[in-house]
């Protein structure tokens, strides 16, 4: 994949008080090293990316530079599953590499919980539902009714990178906004981050789940946000992807943009189609267009946009 995103300037080298680390993207998105690096950049303070490192041979693996890391950050990746730094000391569980003619022991500093991934996964999840008698019931795996509109479950690997890709500051306290939140992957990232979550959907089924997860949950048309302007920080989303949300997806990027502050991020991940659209609809709105790129989920290939509003 092209560098094709301004987020990203690779450097061939390092200053001197910067931390050299080797990532690995996770098998199931090895093909997406630019929205990878991307993430990992908007997770630290001070980074850059590298154009080489440790490793260089094996596929899906990418090197990022930082001063002062905050490693604890990397606890929220989503599509890269191993991140670590070369030392000259040997130590358990390190693994020696040869780079530019010196012996280097890789260190691990995160490493994901299969574990952990696998059962926060919307298949697994629980998710509260109103039964017919009224009474709040947990159901396991809850993804929707199945409609065209209404079956949607982002992997929490995905989620995760939407959320991180918006993120203004790690540090800083978020106002976000999901307006498609199905069954709240997307949701569930935000509250962790400590955020100020918003969420909407069109299914009134759903409500009692996200609000469960502590998201603000209104029953909405994304095209029509019951929301005053200019009050949130981060938007990200993954809109219903059939022919039948065309109307919606028309005028969405008006009304993101009617709630979005300056300098405010908007992710998505949707239909090749609704990528078109959208982008036509940011580049009126004078949208800085961040990344664009494919994304393959298991076989099927959707889009991935970020873009930033103008200050």
């Amino acid at each position: 994949m092209l560098w094709n995103s301004p987020f990203i300037t690779l450097r061939t080298s390092l200053s001197e008080g910067w931390t050299l680390y080797v990532c690995q993207i996770r098998p199931g998105r090895n093909k997406a090293r630019v929205p990878a690096t991307l993430e990992v950049l908007a997770l630290l303070d001070s980074a850059v990316a590298l154009n080489s490192g440790p490793l260089a041979e094996q596929k899906g693996v990418f090197w990022i530079g930082a001063k002062d890391a905050d490693e604890t950050r990397f606890q929220y990746l989503g599509y890269t599953r191993r991140v670590m730094k070369p030392t000259d000391v040997d130590a358990d569980e390190s693994e020696a590499v040869r780079w530019r003619g010196k012996t280097y022991f890789l260190r691990t500093v995160y490493e994901e919980d299969k574990d952990w991934f696998r059962n926060r996964a919307p298949d697994r999840r629980e998710f509260l539902l109103r039964a017919h008698d009224g009474s709040l019931v947990p159901v396991q795996g809850y993804r929707g009714d199945g409609q065209h509109l209404s079956r949607r479950g982002l992997a929490p690997e995905d989620a995760r990178l939407l959320v991180n890709l918006v993120t203004p500051h790690p540090d800083r306290m978020v106002r976000f906004l999901d307006p498609f939140a199905g069954v709240g992957g997307l949701v569930i990232e935000a509250v962790d981050r400590g955020w100020q979550v918003y969420s909407g959907d069109i299914d009134p089924v759903v409500q009692y789940g996200l609000r469960h997860f502590g998201a603000h949950h209104s029953v909405l048309d994304a095209a029509r946000l019951p929301f005053p302007a200019q009050c949130f920080d981060a938007i990200a989303a993954e809109p219903p992807l059939h022919e039948d949300a065309r109307e919606t997806i028309a005028g969405l990027m008006d009304e993101l943009d009617r709630v979005l502050r300056p300098g405010g991020k908007v992710a998505v991940l949707v239909a090749d189609w609704e990528a078109v659209i959208l982008e036509a609809a940011a580049e009126i709105l004078k949208y800085d267009l961040l990344l664009s790129a494919e994304i393959d989920r298991k076989g099927s290939t959707n889009h991935l946009c970020l873009w930033q509003k103008p200050l």
